[in-house]
């Protein structure tokens, strides 16, 4: 592994995914995120949103939407268009400590993805969630589907936001980094499986810590 380790140095091309829901949905809510927050609206001020994308609208997808069945497990809601939207309108975010059975019976959440639209757009045009708020006014976040052309951004901070996130419950700020200068010192280590280890004695869970509802 160490010998071919410089084989994954070099541009990413592929788009990182930063939600815990499909990587269809993730890049809207991704596009949604700054313009929701710099909106200061909540999810009670939207009458409904809109899916905006390439999907034909008389097709599988584009009905799902418009014809929202609520999910019954949390793998379903992280594959369900209406649902995970609604649910980081809800939240403010998609992670994984969102998606739970208690959202699954949300009313607020099932209500507002019941009323989600959609509209088909040629295949190179730009994507978007257009939200109706309920005083006649609508935000829009569109944005370029990545499929692979050229690279995309590291977007290191968002990485470590995420990493941080998805940690909180077995790191502490100081093992967190640790783990951090371990991995960006992988090609130097001289025996990996003693690295393997040190790294999982780090990850055992932190007594006493209890993960925010």
């Amino acid at each position: 592994m160490k010998k071919d380790f410089n084989k994954f140095e070099g541009p990413l091309y592929i788009y990182p995914k930063f939600t815990s829901c499909s990587s269809s949905i993730g890049p809207f809510i991704d596009a949604l995120d700054p313009v929701y927050k710099r909106s200061k609206i909540k999810a009670g001020d939207i009458e409904r949103f809109i899916v905006v994308r390439e999907w034909p609208k008389d097709g599988p997808f584009g009905q799902k939407i418009l014809h929202f069945e609520a999910p019954h497990t949390i793998v379903g809601a992280q594959l369900n268009m209406n649902f995970a939207i609604s649910l980081y309108l809800h939240r403010g975010s998609a992670s994984v400590y969102d998606f739970t059975e208690e959202a699954l019976h949300d009313k607020s959440v099932l209500d507002l993805a019941g009323r989600a639209g959609y509209e088909e757009v040629p295949e190179a045009s730009e994507y978007t969630i257009r939200l109706v708020l309920r005083d006649g006014r609508t935000l829009e976040a569109p944005f370029k589907y990545s499929r692979g052309e050229k690279p995309e951004p590291e977007a290191i901070d968002r990485r470590m936001e995420k990493f941080a996130s998805l940690t909180r419950d077995r790191l502490t700020d100081a093992t967190r980094k640790q783990v951090i200068d371990m991995v960006e010192r992988l090609d130097s280590v001289k025996d990996v499986a003693d690295w393997t280890l040190a790294i999982n004695k780090l990850l055992k869970p932190i007594v006493g810590r209890t993960r925010n509802k």
